[in-house]
């Protein structure tokens, strides 16, 4: 939000300010969009730097990866495959199901 931060004046209004918070007995927000912004900014460089072209009919299946990535990201490289392992477990997927 370049800087601003959003201010609840009630249950249904907000007041988008910068962070000096000048209005005495407003409550600040407990939510932050600095995650989502990331999350979204991380997918377009992975998506621009790994896949090159993108397929609109596949475009779940980018973000699905992109999530799993992002949500492991903690663990090592042997924990993530083992999950990814474990998740896979009895799916499958076929040449005919991506071409669809």
């Amino acid at each position: 939000m370049n800087g601003r931060a959003a201010i609840h004046s009630s249950a249904r209004r907000l007041l988008f300010s910068d962070p000096l918070r000048p209005w005495p007995g407003l409550r600040a927000p407990t939510w932050r969009t600095n995650p989502v912004e990331s999350f979204f900014a991380q997918l377009k460089r992975s998506l621009d730097g790994t896949h090159h072209h993108l397929s609109v009919k596949h475009l779940h299946r980018y973000i699905a990866e992109h999530d799993f990535r992002r949500s492991t990201s903690k663990v090592s490289d042997t924990e993530r495959m083992a999950s990814l392992v474990e998740q896979s477990d009895g799916q499958r997927l076929t040449y005919a199901q991506v071409r669809g």
